[in-house]
């Protein structure tokens, strides 16, 4: 990873942000590339001043930023809409990781637009970071949400390279269709423990061959596998497991569900207990 780009609105949500990037830039030894995007709807006069104010700001903030070298820090201010700018940035500059705050909430027109997160995730083609914890070390515990598809391998390989040498945790979720009409369930909607087997034994034995197609794993990961919607199980694990980030991959799509997020990542986006990062499959560029 050679280059990060950090889009700020230099609110305390995005100085989180900063510090992450700053900290995955100096632990890869990557350029760090900070944006912030003024709105073009601001009379010209204001929105200079706004800009000459910001640069000044931003050069004092990266300044202090901890072992980061000035010549690996490169500060940008544009004027435009910020998710449009954001993702215009990213490819010119070659960006490999995109860090991003929290959004703020805007209410019912989120529904309808969608928000800056979304809008970045679904346009950019990279894996996107969305760092909301305040930054206390390296991610030591990272959980992947495994869904066997394209996009995993690529999730792995950005895990390992961004966390410590701690153990990956891997979990798998899955759906019984038509459970009650084709199994025996008890008064909770349970199956036996026979059945369970039964029905897991094919899961896990994917999953054994998920972890063998690793090219490099620093340690042989933690694997959960269990009954249950794909976000509740993901943030149940994580935080039962302590993790520091979820990683998930976000599937490649083509005509009018380009508009969509997978229904996990659109539902991470807003509840992660942890960090997240969103990882498209090769090629989603």
């Amino acid at each position: 990873m050679k280059k990060i780009l950090i889009a700020t609105d230099l609110s305390e949500r995005s100085d989180r942000a900063l510090n992450r990037a700053a900290r995955l830039a100096k632990m890869l030894d990557a350029e760090l590339h900070v944006l912030y995007v003024i709105d073009e709807e601001l009379p010209s006069r204001v929105a200079q001043e706004v800009k000459k104010n910001t640069i000044n700001f931003l050069r004092e903030q990266t300044a202090n930023l901890e072992a980061l070298k000035s010549d690996s820090v490169r500060i940008h201010v544009r004027f435009g809409h910020a998710w449009e700018t954001i993702v215009k940035t990213a490819n010119i500059e070659g960006a490999d990781l995109i860090v991003l705050g929290t959004h703020r909430n805007r209410g019912l027109i989120e529904l309808f637009q969608g928000t800056t997160l979304d809008r970045v995730v679904k346009a950019s083609g990279k894996p996107v970071l969305v760092a909301t914890d305040s930054v206390s070390g390296d991610y030591k515990r990272v959980l992947i949400g495994v869904d066997f598809s394209d996009s995993m391998t690529a999730a792995v390989e950005m895990a390992t390279m961004i966390s410590s040498q701690d153990p990956l945790l891997l979990v798998h979720a899955y759906h019984i269709p038509f459970k009650n009409l084709i199994m025996r369930t008890d008064a909770h909607g349970d199956i036996s423990q026979t059945e369970r087997e039964q029905v897991e034994k094919p899961l896990v034995d994917q999953m054994a061959q998920f972890v063998a197609s690793f090219p490099k794993a620093p340690a042989q990961p933690d694997t959960v596998i269990r009954e249950g919607g794909a976000t509740t199980i993901i943030e149940t694990e994580a935080r039962i497991k302590h993790a520091d980030l979820i990683v998930v991959g976000v599937h490649g799509r083509s005509g009018f569900s380009q508009a969509l997020l997978g229904s996990t990542a659109k539902d991470l986006l807003n509840t992660a207990p942890c960090d997240l990062l969103l990882v498209p499959p090769r090629g989603a560029e």
